[in-house]
């Protein structure tokens, strides 16, 4: 993709930035120097052309879970901008360029398939606070798939036979976790079943009703990292 011009939210015409990607995203192969991939089941970087493995090694003082923010300084800092200013990442594997929004933090190189993860663009950006990797690689995905597919029973037939050229696509999906602290005040109106024995001789029989009171009260609860889908797309 060429560094071409686009119009900005004047209308006018811009050069996009060119955007560097982060080198632990972007790691060489030091054998071949090919772009390297993440293995799930080991938890390594190997590389799909020669096969070498390097072992990610954990840095000293890095964080063991993402900082949590204060949800009202935390809108402050938002950018009410998305997707109007954009920038170039230039492919470190391929050459290839490709366009994104000011703030995407995370792409694919659409020529070569290598990771293209950036810094977020600006201090005012709420970058991701952490990311969990995949559990498994994309040739047991596929596997699971056609395995999952076959199993249903009004599946059309045609999409069971083609099932066996399906080409996935690692997708990473935003959440936030929010904690609150809740005060919460209510009244109401309960009911208690009840039974009683009406009647005499052969008219004797047991009836139910419900016997209705009034309550109000207060309830508090401290919710911690209640999880919500970060996007609807």
């Amino acid at each position: 993709m060429n560094n071409q011009p686009f119009e900005n939210k004047d209308g006018l015409q811009e050069d996009p930035q060119v955007a560097a990607t982060l080198e632990e995203t972007d790691k060489k192969c030091p054998a071949c120097d090919g772009t390297m991939d993440f293995d799930p089941a080991s938890g390594a970087l190997v590389c799909p052309y020669c096969g070498n493995i390097v072992v990610i090694e954990n840095k000293d003082g890095a964080p063991r879970q993402a900082e949590e923010l204060s949800f009202y300084e935390a809108t402050e800092r938002a950018s009410c901008d998305w997707g109007r200013e954009k920038k170039v990442v230039v492919c470190k594997n391929c050459g290839a360029e490709t366009v994104y929004d000011a703030l995407e933090t995370a792409g694919e190189c659409p020529y070569c398939g290598s990771n293209q993860v950036m810094e977020a663009s600006n201090e005012n950006t709420l970058a991701p606070g952490g990311i969990c990797p995949f559990s498994i690689d994309i040739q047991s995905a596929e596997n699971n798939f056609r395995f999952w597919i076959k199993k249903r029973w009004f599946c059309p037939s045609a999409v069971k036979k083609d099932a066996g050229r399906v080409l996935l696509h690692g997708m990473y999906l935003p959440y936030w976790t929010f904690d609150s602290m809740t005060d919460s005040t209510y009244t109401a109106r309960y009911g208690i079943v009840r039974t009683r024995t009406v009647g005499s001789g052969k008219n004797r029989h047991t009836e139910t009703y419900v016997s209705w009171y009034h309550t109000h009260g207060s309830y508090h609860e401290f919710i911690n990292d209640c999880l919500i889908k970060g996007t609807k797309r």
